[in-house]
């Protein structure tokens, strides 16, 4: 019984024990990690608009949102959202390039 929780008694005991391949992960923040999630979000939000009038500090404010959103996704292991957001972070900073060098912005 030692280190087995309440889900792991109720899941046996619905599915049995062969079954089980997964595990529920819980997350549990702090208002730190919550403020940097949401301000991710409305960052990541507020660039794709300066993005859709075709303003290039759209860019620049995904690239601080992507910055969030792997400190938050290191901090969880969220590696997936950690390797879209390094991604992202490095086309951002080849449009940047490209707007000012080919488009003269």
């Amino acid at each position: 019984m030692a280190g087995r929780t309440k889900y792991d008694i109720e899941h046996e005991i619905i599915y049995g024990k062969k079954y089980r391949f997964h595990t529920i992960h819980i997350i549990e923040k702090n208002l730190k990690d919550h403020i940097i999630e949401w301000s991710a979000t409305v960052l990541s939000l507020l660039g794709a608009i300066y993005n859709t009038f075709l303003r290039i500090e759209g860019f620049y404010i995904w690239i601080i949102a992507n910055a969030l959103w792997m400190l938050f996704s290191v901090k969880y292991k969220h590696w997936g959202l950690f390797a879209l957001n390094l991604a992202y972070m490095g086309f951002n900073v080849w449009a940047i390039i490209f707007w000012k060098t080919k488009l003269g912005i």
